[in-house]
């Protein structure tokens, strides 16, 4: 026997057509068993798998006692039968050792999976090897003659490959049931753990904290936020003080963007209700910056700008003053309690808009950005009706003139809203209808379903 390219190989020069006996089908025959046997050894040798290379040994052994057999009882060539009664026994030693080794390596790593398993396709893994070894096993058994001693003693403890693959099956069941209960807890622990952590957030001690935090990490927001919250629940001075110290702190920085000017005039607003330092005067210059900027911002006449926490729509604009007119109607106001004849000057909604209203919604700073107007009296232009002394105010009703200069900039309203112009006659008062038209025919100044539309007058100095 010799060795081709590290591959087994066989001498058949001894088979040429000189030397063949007469019955040349069955010496070929023999001949194509060994080149067969030969073509089987080399792929055995090319097979990653044991059981290939078992496979294909044994197919080469097939061949090649075929062609043994033959040439023995033939009787002749009898170097060939020696030679191919050698490869036969050195492919057997092959075939078992293969088989042997094969199955421990398998069997050892199967168990090294087992062993080491800490999930149900662990398990399964592992038992799939086994299976493939007792599979492999009942059709192939190992030989004691053809096996190493110590390597067959070996592999022989690996026979309860079966009895393996069911206990590690049993095993990958009980693992998974661990794991739903353990899943369950876990997610029954995590569902407790949110609403602990939910109702934590609640909690006094945890706003406390957050507004620490948020401060902490240069959130002046959020730090207002969270002691606000503490604040009106506990009414504790101390997270006030932290309230208005970050909520100012908010606002200076809000005050620099263009697109947060609003939220740093709200922030200023709220402080300045609880009188926080220069709050007030911040609240003003900002107002007043905005009016300012208005016409730069894009807005033109007719279009709504906010001032003193209310929004007004822009009748007149320069680099002075600005006027305004409030956007929402004041529903429900009377001209004059009571009615009667009376014109702008006596009228209770004027004492109502200068006095009450004034102060309710403008703090000083604003009121001194206010320019106190000298209202004309407003002869009805139809009827000619009296209104009376003009007047100084700071918050007054436009006159059915007026009206008609500024109807374009006007918005349609829900409710008729009052001039300070009189009506046809004596106890009437010209009006406003909901599509802006003007109705100097007038209605009761005593009715209280009308509103009420005030003009101002802002110093933007």
């Amino acid at each position: 026997m010799a060795t081709r390219n590290g591959k087994v190989d066989i001498n058949l020069a001894n088979l040429s057509d000189e030397n063949m006996s007469a019955d040349m089908t069955e010496d070929m025959q023999a001949r194509q068993n060994i080149e067969t046997g030969m073509r089987y050894i080399n792929i055995a040798e090319h097979m990653n798998l044991f059981e290939d290379q078992d496979k294909y040994y044994h197919r080469a052994i097939t061949y090649l006692k075929k062609a043994r057999d033959y040439f023995t009882e033939k009787g002749t060539f009898p170097e060939l039968v020696e030679e191919l009664t050698e490869m036969h026994n050195d492919l057997s030693r092959k075939k078992f050792t293969v088989r042997a080794e094969g199955k421990l390596e398998l069997y050892q790593e199967a168990c090294q999976i087992r062993d080491k398993a800490k999930t149900p396709t662990d398990y399964s893994s592992a038992q799939q090897i086994f299976e493939r070894i007792h599979k492999h096993e009942v059709g192939h058994k190992l030989n004691a003659k053809w096996t190493d001693p110590e390597l067959f003693e070996a592999a022989s403890k690996c026979d309860d490959s079966e009895k393996q693959a069911e206990i590690c099956a049993e095993l990958a069941q009980k693992k998974e049931a661990s794991l739903k209960r353990q899943s369950l807890f876990l997610s029954i622990a995590v569902v407790a753990a949110a609403i602990g952590f939910i109702l934590f957030t609640r909690t006094i001690q945890f706003k406390s904290c957050q507004g620490f935090f948020n401060g902490l990490v240069g959130d002046p927001t959020g730090a207002w936020q969270a002691y606000e919250n503490v604040y009106q629940r506990t009414g504790d001075e101390r997270a006030l003080k932290n309230y208005e110290k970050w909520r100012y702190k908010a606002a200076k920085v809000l005050q620099e963007e263009k697109d947060t000017l609003a939220d740093a005039i709200g922030n200023y607003r709220a402080l300045a209700e609880l009188g926080y330092k220069d709050s007030e005067e911040q609240l003003v210059r900002l107002e007043l910056q905005r009016l300012r900027d208005s016409e730069a911002d894009g807005l033109v006449l007719g279009d709504k700008i906010a001032f003193a926490n209310m929004d007004w729509r822009i009748l007149e604009r320069n680099k002075e003053e600005i006027f305004l007119i409030k956007d929402n109607s004041m529903a429900n106001i009377p001209f004059n309690k009571g009615g009667g004849n009376v014109t702008w000057e006596k009228s209770s909604v004027r004492k109502w808009l200068n006095e009450d209203f004034l102060n309710e919604n403008f703090f000083e700073k604003e009121k001194e950005v206010l320019i106190v107007s000298k209202v004309p009296s407003s002869t009805n232009p139809e009827y000619g009706t009296k209104s009376g002394n003009a007047t100084e105010d700071y918050l007054y009703l436009l006159s059915s003139e007026e009206v008609a200069q500024y109807q374009p900039l006007l918005a349609k309203t829900q409710n008729c809203w009052w001039l300070r112009t009189p009506g046809k006659e004596a106890g009437l008062q010209a009006f406003v209808y909901t599509d802006t038209t003007t109705l100097n025919f007038g209605f009761d100044s005593g009715c209280e379903s009308f509103a009420v539309k005030p003009v101002v007058r802002i110093s933007l100095k």
